[in-house]
């Protein structure tokens, strides 16, 4: 379901892979780092969680569980046992965006966004921000900003800008000021909405024009009507092209010899490619 690919989207995330195969959701949420990501997750999406003792279970909503850095509500005597989830409806969107020094570092600031499209407006919008703050939170501001408006660029924008207004207590580090990391709040909310919106074009089929043809890297960028071009190597129409075909695989010719700047292409989208620098 969508719960389940946005979980997966945000694992890839996570350290490196032995590290998230290892660590559990309720030790994340338990260890309660800002940085971490499955408690962003459940900032985010209003998880329940489950503490057990010998004095037997009891519920705590999230807004009441992280009480600051690796700071829980939980009691000496009490283990996490538990974290509910809710389902999301269908055509929820959702998007994620961190920034992080180096593939698998933790993250300096993170953003999670989620929220439906009813008559052309959004709806039940969901932000949350991590690593920002001593913990993660929903950023009721930055909803504020969304909630009824159409999805466009500028709308974006100002959630982000609402977010970034609306973060208190920054973090700071010896490497990470308090400054960055709140314009790192603004781009991160950004552009996880832009994700967001964007999550549903892998699969579509679009006729576009070749706008550039790169020689030097067997490639050429094709005007799909979308906000970026896209990019089409000759290597990709070389296979297409071997797929209709029962003999051996011919080595790959040149972009110049298969399309032209000007022609008419059908392309398909299979992968979307965004830039990780905070800008």
């Amino acid at each position: 379901g969508l719960l389940g690919k946005l979980l997966a989207t945000v694992v890839n995330n996570i350290a490196h892979h032995p590290i998230r195969t290892r660590g559990t959701f309720c030790g994340s949420l338990a260890h309660a780092d800002p940085s971490s990501e499955w408690c962003l997750v459940a900032a985010t999406l209003g998880a329940t969680m489950t503490a057990r003792s010998v004095r037997g279970a009891r519920p705590v909503a999230v807004g009441d569980f992280f009480m600051g850095v690796m700071t829980t509500a939980l009691e000496p005597d009490e283990l996490l046992v538990e974290a509910r989830l809710p389902l999301l409806k269908d055509g929820t969107k959702f998007g994620f965006y961190e920034m992080s020094r180096r593939a698998g570092d933790f993250a300096m600031g993170m953003a999670l966004a989620v929220y439906r499209v009813e008559g052309g407006k959004i709806a039940e919008p969901r932000i949350g921000l991590g690593g920002i703050e001593p913990q993660p939170r929903r950023i009721p501001e930055a909803e504020a900003a969304l909630s009824g408006k159409a999805p466009s660029p500028d709308v974006f924008r100002a959630a982000g800008e609402a977010a970034a207004a609306a973060a208190k207590d920054i973090r700071e580090d010896e490497r990470t000021s308090a400054e960055y990391r709140r314009e790192l709040a603004a781009t991160g909310v950004r552009r996880a909405l832009e994700r967001a919106g964007r999550r549903g074009l892998v699969g579509n089929l679009y006729k576009g024009r070749v706008s550039r043809v790169l020689p030097g890297m067997q490639a050429a960028f094709v005007d799909i009507g979308l906000s970026r071009t896209a990019f089409l190597h000759a290597g990709d129409i070389a296979r297409a092209a071997a797929a209709d075909s029962d003999g051996p695989a011919a080595p790959v010719p040149g972009i110049a010899s298969l399309v032209l700047p000007g022609q008419d292409v059908l392309v398909q989208v299979v992968q979307l490619v965004v830039s990780q620098c905070p800008q």
